[in-house]
């Protein structure tokens, strides 16, 4: 049976084969991520802060971008960077590739990269284990999307935990309860 390219990145980052079920956990972590991030569609390798894609695979788009962002009190401005599936901002970008991540932009380096980035944050273990709530926890520093980040961009948005749970599920993870 031949390996499939996200188990492979999966081996690589985990040092280990993962389990059938550790796997499909973890891909549907990835996949929730790009869900709350807006960048599950086709075009989410490419798509830039604010759903504009860019061109080219070769590295970050390195830019920011100007935003309207508008709240209770009225709007801002909002000077993000971030791009790809898993809307990597350029600090994040910056570090993973100075650590040897980032030979290009393209979707299976994003993917090792956010991989990368889960285990760092120590969540790679619960997710591996269907364990959201501890997953959300260690993530939500990273991706704004995800409820409890400082920004409250999730809250902001509706989204629930329960609704986080439910997308997993129908992306093929196992979530248990504590």
């Amino acid at each position: 049976m031949a390996k499939s390219l996200m188990g492979e990145l999966f081996r690589v980052v985990a040092g280990r084969e993962l389990l059938p079920g550790e796997l499909k956990n973890s891909v549907a972590y990835l996949g929730l991520i790009r869900y709350l991030e807006g960048t599950d569609g086709p075009e989410g390798y490419r798509t830039w802060i604010g759903h504009k894609l860019f061109s080219s695979y070769d590295k970050h788009p390195g830019k920011r971008m100007d935003i309207r962002l508008y709240d209770k009190e009225g709007g801002y401005w909002y000077n993000p960077s971030a791009a790809g599936a898993y809307q990597f901002i350029l600090s994040t970008y910056k570090s993973l590739k100075s650590k040897g991540f980032f030979p290009d932009f393209t979707p299976p380096s994003q993917d090792q990269a956010a991989i990368q980035l889960l285990k760092d944050s120590g969540a790679l273990r619960y997710i591996m284990n269907g364990d959201l709530n501890n997953a959300y926890k260690l993530t939500y520093k990273t991706w704004a999307s995800i409820p409890g980040h400082p920004t409250q961009s999730a809250e902001k948005r509706g989204i629930t935990r329960d609704m986080m749970k439910k997308y997993f599920e129908s992306k093929g993870g196992t979530a248990i309860s504590k």
